[in-house]
C-alpha cells in the first residue's frame, strides 16, 4: 500500500527518467521522485522504506 501523502511522479534509471503509470515497476537501483508535502516528508520516506523491507524478505 502506497502512501496516500504521496505521489510517485518519476523514476530515475541509469540515464532515463520513466513516467511511472499503475502498472509501472519499481527496479533496485532506481530513484525515485515524489511529491508530498513537507510536513508529510519524513512520515512518507518511513512508509516507503517499510514497503520495500517488506518486499526484500
Amino acid at each position: 500500500p502506497w502512501p496516500k501523502e504521496a505521489l510517485l511522479i518519476g523514476i530515475r534509471r541509469g540515464e532515463q527518467e520513466v513516467i511511472p503509470h499503475g502498472d509501472s515497476l519499481i527496479h533496485e537501483g532506481d530513484s525515485l521522485v515524489i511529491l508530498t508535502d513537507a510536513t508529510k516528508r519524513k512520515y512518507v520516506k518511513h512508509q516507503i522504506e517499510k514497503i520495500l523491507n517488506e518486499l526484500t524478505k
